[in-house]
């Protein structure tokens, strides 16, 4: 496997490895799609309880490590593109 590592310097002199790898930012959340007319509290956490008012949806984290920044490949190809997006 190659190493698909980028350096990229920052402005305050500093410089950060990129590692693009989605098994490790790349996770599932449970977020809530359907909601009750009634804003109540009390009914608001009885409908979240129902799992028919749920559905996973595919969260990107990006986190940083010493000076290794671990992205996503979706998030690794903006910033090869873009490099002002760091800046």
């Amino acid at each position: 496997m190659n190493n698909p590592l980028k350096t990229i310097a920052l402005p305050i002199g500093l410089s950060i490895d990129v590692i693009p790898c989605d098994a490790l930012c790349i996770s599932q959340e449970l977020h809530q799609f359907r909601f009750p007319k009634s804003k109540k509290n009390r009914i608001r956490k009885k409908w979240f309880k129902n799992k028919k008012n749920l559905k996973l949806v595919k969260v990107e984290k990006s986190f940083c490590v010493g000076n290794k920044l671990y992205v996503t490949e979706r998030m690794f190809e903006e910033i090869k593109t873009n490099p002002r997006l760091f800046s």
